[in-house]
């Protein structure tokens, strides 16, 4: 049985002045080499190559498993669960922040709720500032509510859910 090497299969120029990386033997084109196409067609077979997805016995990539999109209601519950665990007195008392986040977050959630985290846009912040400028709120706690949901979004990065 042969060997499987270390790392994906080079990017090759065939003879006939294709790009072409050789699986099994068989040579998979990717275009004219070195144009921007042949390249981008070869980082995507790495990027499948290094998840899996090259079947080794033909050489034939398969799709990505398409992945449910989490909504702002969903990452809101998560970081509600991390916040929970998070801000703890040293005693191991819960403090009052994660209630706090919890509040602050609320308005996000019902404005915004259904939405895919991913369309979640500096726009619709600006949107839900103005949500709270009309309903006669505080300048304070305006602020207050901005910052925390911009930590909400920071800490969706941070886990890659976006």
């Amino acid at each position: 049985m042969p060997r499987r090497s270390q790392g994906p299969p080079r990017l090759c120029r065939h003879p006939n002045g294709q790009a072409c990386v050789y699986v099994r033997g068989q040579a998979r084109y990717l275009g004219r080499y070195g144009s921007p196409d042949a390249d981008r067609k070869y980082r995507d077979f790495v990027v499948a190559w290094a998840s899996g997805r090259v079947d080794e016995a033909t050489g034939a990539t398969r799709p990505a498993e398409p992945q449910a999109a989490i909504t702002v209601a969903m990452a809101a519950i998560k970081f509600y669960e991390w916040a929970k665990a998070r801000y703890r007195a040293p005693d191991g008392s819960p403090t009052g922040e994660a209630e706090s986040l919890r509040i602050a977050i609320r308005p996000l959630r019902l404005m915004f709720g259904p939405l895919p985290l991913e369309h979640f846009s500096p726009n619709r912040l600006r949107e839900l500032r103005a949500s709270l400028v009309k309903a006669g709120l505080a300048r304070s706690t305006i602020n207050r509510t901005v910052g925390r949901v911009r930590q909400f979004v920071r800490w969706c990065v941070g886990n890659e859910l976006v």
